[in-house]
């Protein structure tokens, strides 16, 4: 009798166990974080969330929330209706009253998006790789100046062809560097061989930062400043677009920029590749992502932002979910998860998912 109610509550366990009910994730629709294809849903937020399910060993459905009403699905959430909230959702004080936040898996931001204008920037330009590169030819001259006067004192007594004087004797050493690289003779003294050894070592390194300042030079500065609008002061020089409605757009309005409001950011980039616009404001993500699927090479997105978000998973007050979804967040970032997912829908700016 006891073995057959020792089995019964095993058969009663696992059959509980078994039937745990799938969790209940709330979706808003926002590219690139959720993006709706007819019956299936991905984007940065789903495939996150998907990565993460994986290690909670839960099952779950996918319930989408009214987008018309952005308190909504927090009052949802708040209820118990969901489990969980996928998004765009930035953490504010209004809703930190009403439900918890994990760790963050995105960093946006407000920028100006802008076609380049290396001409418009060439002075600073050639300021930026004077103060970068020529510290570094500024300091091969100093260290060879000094290294042929050296080189000149403790050899003049050794070495017969070097000429006694001090001007001659310098110019001779010079010279000989100039037109074969090295000097000829070889030093006899033992502070003369020191110094070429010496010379050889300090030449190459410096050679050698010279070539990473060059090329960072180019790949990051260049990048960096190529936006004729380099600060926020350069984007009330003429009028700047704006999508209707957009967080973007009333951030435009509140430092008292000459706004022109266009219906979507298709809309208006083709203003800005007309001309007609210095500038298009846009979260850096949604900025990114048009760049990526339209191949849109062609323009940049500023080095300074007008604004920051950080974006989380929203969770119920006190659930448990919060501490375990952490937990794969972090395990997730050790392997470098949200920065892959990001490329994938990024042109750049995949080091925002990183944290």
């Amino acid at each position: 009798m006891r073995l057959l109610c020792s089995l019964f509550f095993l058969v009663i366990l696992g059959t509980a166990g078994h039937c745990e009910r799938p969790l209940k994730v709330g979706l808003i629709v926002q590219p690139p974080f959720v993006i709706k294809n007819d019956l299936s849903y991905n984007g940065l937020a789903v495939d996150l969330w998907n990565e993460m399910a994986q290690g909670l060993k839960r099952s779950y459905e996918f319930v989408e929330c009214p987008t018309h009403n952005l308190c909504e699905p927090f009052d949802t959430l708040q209820k118990g209706d969901i489990d969980v909230l996928l998004g765009p959702i930035s953490i504010t004080m209004d809703r930190y009253e009403k439900v918890d936040f994990t760790f963050p898996f995105f960093l946006d931001r407000v920028v100006a998006i802008t076609a380049p204008g290396y001409w418009h920037n060439l002075f600073l330009f050639m300021k930026l790789f004077f103060i970068s590169v020529g510290a570094i030819i500024a300091l091969l001259i100093v260290v060879f100046v000094i290294y042929i006067n050296l080189l000149w004192y403790y050899e003049r007594h050794y070495i017969d062809n070097l000429p006694k004087s001090y001007k001659k004797g310098i110019a001779y050493i010079f010279w000989h560097h100039v037109f074969t690289g090295r000097y000829l003779e070889l030093p006899k003294s033992l502070p003369g061989k020191f110094l070429i050894l010496c010379h050889k070592t300090i030449f190459y390194f410096i050679i050698i930062s010279m070539n990473a300042t060059f090329l960072s030079f180019i790949t990051v500065t260049l990048a960096n400043y190529a936006s004729p609008v380099q600060n926020v002061s350069d984007l009330s020089k003429g009028k700047i677009g704006g999508i209707r409605y957009s967080k973007p757009y009333k951030i435009g309005l509140e430092l008292g920029l000459h706004m022109e409001v266009f219906n979507s950011l298709e809309e208006g980039i083709q203003a800005l590749e007309k001309g007609q616009v210095i500038a298009v404001l846009e979260d850096f993500s949604l900025a990114q992502a048009y760049f990526k699927k339209e191949g849109k090479g062609n323009l940049v997105t500023s080095h300074f932002n007008l604004k920051q978000d950080l974006y989380s998973f929203a969770v119920q007050k006190g659930s448990p979910l919060m501490a375990e979804m952490n937990m794969q967040l972090l395990e997730l970032q050790q392997r470098d998860i949200p920065e892959k997912i990001c490329s994938n829908y990024f042109q750049e700016g995949a080091k925002n998912c990183a944290f």
